[in-house]
């Protein structure tokens, strides 16, 4: 967990994830013991995810253009894929409910 990242459990069972501008709450539906490996999973992979998109952050703000490295990244530039043409401009990072939605498939 990086010094920045805060998680904290909600009432109601929730997980609320904060990094820089990255705010998630998430819930979870499982067995016994299931929503607490997921929360503990969803805590690991969110520490890292923003300086993986600070990393590659020229990438994701230019046109979309050159594959970036990052999972996430990667799934954020291929969203945009379908809406690229000659007469439509579209960056990776314009849209952070694309990025949390993507982030969430990731693990």
């Amino acid at each position: 967990m990086t010094a920045r990242m805060q998680a904290v459990l909600l009432p109601g069972g929730r997980l609320h994830l904060n990094d820089g501008p990255i705010d998630l709450i998430i819930a979870a539906d499982g067995e016994a013991g299931e929503d607490a490996r997921a929360f503990t999973a969803a805590r690991e992979r969110f520490s890292s995810i923003l300086n993986e998109l600070c990393a590659e952050l020229t990438l994701l703000r230019d046109a979309v253009g050159e594959r970036p490295n990052g999972i996430v990244a990667q799934r954020m530039w291929a969203a945009t894929l379908a809406w690229r043409s000659n007469t439509v401009a579209i960056w990776p990072s314009q849209s952070p409910v694309t990025m949390v939605s993507l982030f969430s498939s990731t693990m």
